[in-house]
């Protein structure tokens, strides 16, 4: 594909559709609704609960995407994924906790159907020779989902709910973007067939690695977002500050996305992800052992941010560099599944780990986590077998 071919139009507009769903979806209601619901009196399992619901509705969503848009197409799965994530917003406001958990699913679902329906659609149009450094700035853009939304927290505080109107806002804008792109071209082949059904079962050697990327990222992003208000609390902090060290890790995984995704281009996927993992469990161990004031933990934020969601972006270049256009949905949504499999485990588990040991548990289990992918790439590295 030359230079002149590349639908540019096509990548800028499906970058800003994932941006903006992103800042209402995940950011509202994956790493703020937490503060919120920490601020209203609940514990460490119910934040884990609440948590695992999302990310449930997220996997639902995951599951049934690749036939939808085989049927429907990608621009109508998306608009649909808006309108499920604003009605999870609406319930939240006039609901309790029982329907909280309802709401947080159909958030979690909305998001899924969102994250197969666009990152198809713009993995398909990009050509391979750039294709780590587009994923490196997509996901530095939805980055963007963990840096507004705890800022604004920051400002307006969640004594009322502000912040959760503004996440049906930002579903909303999407619609605009999506608006001037045309509907994507249906595949030649039939998703859905019963070759398609089996064939989601083979799964080839580099896609089984970036599942297990992005499945330690899932371990990582579950625990991270369920119970880090509540370390925040824990270690003595402000709600203002804790929305702030939240804000500092997006912006660390905005900052470093793209750096990371060249130098998977330019040193393959597995050295890129030795690096990034030994650095996330280093910084993880100084994070949880060694006694240090905000400013420095605030610094080691930025690092632990950048790291961390680099899993999830090298799991994404794994498996689209990997099948025919044809099958990327199929591809794309493997990758997903086990993200979000594992987000519902790191939830559950960051829950009662820090219902029993306290809330540094959280850290225990990133280190673990890290530091036992680093080992995995290490060993990879040093093998025969290495795809790098």
């Amino acid at each position: 594909m030359t230079q002149k071919s590349i639908n540019w139009r096509g990548i800028v507009a499906l970058n800003a559709v994932s941006t903006f769903a992103q800042l209402g979806q995940f950011g509202v209601g994956f790493v703020v609704m937490p503060i919120w619901l920490v601020t209203r009196g609940l514990g460490a399992i119910e934040l884990g609960l609440f948590s695992a619901a999302g990310w449930s509705g997220m996997l639902l969503g995951l599951l049934i995407t690749p036939r939808l848009i085989a049927q429907f197409g990608s621009k109508k799965v998306v608009f649909a994924s808006l309108l499920l994530s604003s009605a999870g917003f609406v319930i939240i406001p006039f609901a309790g906790w029982s329907l909280w958990l309802l709401a947080a699913t159909l958030i979690g679902f909305g998001m899924g159907l969102r994250w197969i329906g666009t990152e198809t659609w713009l993995y398909r149009i990009v050509p391979k020779n750039i294709l780590g450094q587009v994923v490196g700035v997509h996901e530095a853009l939805i980055a963007l989902a963990t840096i507004v939304p705890p800022a604004l927290v920051a400002v307006l505080g969640t004594a009322d709910n502000k912040i959760i109107w503004l996440g049906i806002v930002f579903n909303t804008l999407p619609v605009i973007p999506l608006l001037l792109i045309s509907t994507e071209k249906s595949s030649p082949k039939v998703e859905g067939s019963k070759q398609e059904k089996s064939r989601f079962f083979q799964v080839d050697h580099i896609t089984k690695l970036g599942m297990l990327i992005a499945g330690a990222g899932g371990l990582v992003d579950g625990a991270l977002l369920a119970l880090f208000p509540l370390f925040g609390i824990g270690r003595g902090y402000t709600e203002s500050q804790v929305a702030l060290l939240l804000t500092v890790i997006g912006i660390g995984s905005l900052a470093l996305q793209y750096p990371l995704g060249w130098f998977s281009d330019k040193k393959g996927v597995i050295r890129a992800g030795l690096l990034v993992a030994v650095i996330a469990c280093i910084v993880t161990c100084l994070m949880a052992f060694v006694p240090m004031r905000f400013n420095a933990l605030a610094t080691m934020s930025f690092v632990f941010g950048g790291v961390t969601a680099a899993f999830l972006t090298f799991g994404i270049i794994a498996a689209a560099s990997t099948h025919d256009h044809d099958h990327m949905a199929e591809n794309i949504s493997k990758i997903s599944i086990a993200f979000t499999v594992c987000s519902i485990v790191g939830s559950l588990l960051a829950g009662f780990a820090a219902h029993s040991l306290g809330s540094d548990a959280l850290l225990w289990l990133v280190a673990l986590v890290s530091g036992a992918l680093a080992g995995y790439f290490a060993r990879l590295s040093f093998s025969d077998k290495s795809m790098s």
